[in-house]
């Protein structure tokens, strides 16, 4: 028996008559020697639902499937990140196409990665400052390594002509804001903005509770740390195990 896949592909916003088309020539001459193709309109052949039931049904479909294969452009549907996302979250197999061949998804591969205590707390930290710098947070990604830089660079000279220097640099950095990110003082890009940015904030969140968790008492249970990660990116929280000197 062949193993049935779900055909993840962009609709809402298309001609309907040419997404039919597309999944047909998937299900019949991509796939058909190797896979029963399952599309949404199999699952729904009634496309005026309303989209939260349409979704629905075509998430419990694929969640039937043995793997999901996604079209090219699967990236410009907000259904298909969700089903991506949902694919992911269940260990479903991804597929994606090359060439108009089927190639299994490389980023469903887990790793392992040994880091002793200091190299997990820089991670964190430039996981947080790239996560704020892609949003606009220029004032708080850059923050400390402008403040480390001026500290090594103008090492002799007095706190004034430091602080001089500090306010000439955040005066720059918003105008960098307003110029890119065409944002005003106070004002930031957050969750959401951006995916990968939101990755790598996840990523921050769990290492820096990791880090609390293994913290000698007393520890504060009112700070950021002391609080599990909420995940906002389209990736799995990472897990971190502590290692004994025989691993």
């Amino acid at each position: 028996m062949k193993k049935k896949i779900y055909i993840s592909l962009p609709i809402s916003g298309r001609d309907l008559e040419a997404v039919k088309q597309r999944t047909n020539y998937l299900k019949e001459s991509v796939i058909a020697d190797d896979y029963e193709g399952v599309t949404p309109f199999d699952i729904c052949p009634d496309s005026t639902l309303p989209y939260s039931e349409l979704m629905g049904r075509d998430i419990a479909g694929l969640m039937e499937c043995d793997g999901v294969l996604f079209d090219f452009d699967w990236n410009e549907s907000k259904g298909c990140r969700i089903e991506m996302a949902v694919a992911r979250n269940c260990n479903i197999p991804i597929y994606k196409l090359a060439d108009e061949r089927v190639v299994e998804d490389a980023d469903t591969r887990l790793f392992t990665i040994t880091l002793n205590k200091r190299q997990l707390e820089l991670l964190s930290e430039a996981s947080d400052c790239h996560s704020r710098n892609t949003c606009g947070q220029l004032d708080v990604g850059l923050k400390y390594v402008i403040e480390k830089a001026i500290a090594r660079t103008y090492s002799t000279a007095d706190f004034d002509k430091r602080h001089e220097i500090s306010e000439k640099a955040k005066i720059l950095l918003r105008e960098v804001k307003s110029l890119v990110w065409d944002l005003g003082p106070g004002t930031n890009k957050g969750v959401k903005y951006d995916d990968g940015a939101d990755i790598l904030f996840d990523i921050h969140q769990v290492i820096r509770h990791h880090l609390w968790k293994i913290k000698p008492e007393p520890k504060y249970h009112y700070t950021n740390d002391a609080a599990e990660a909420t995940i906002f990116g389209s990736q799995p929280a990472i897990t971190i195990k502590n290692l004994t000197r025989d691993e």
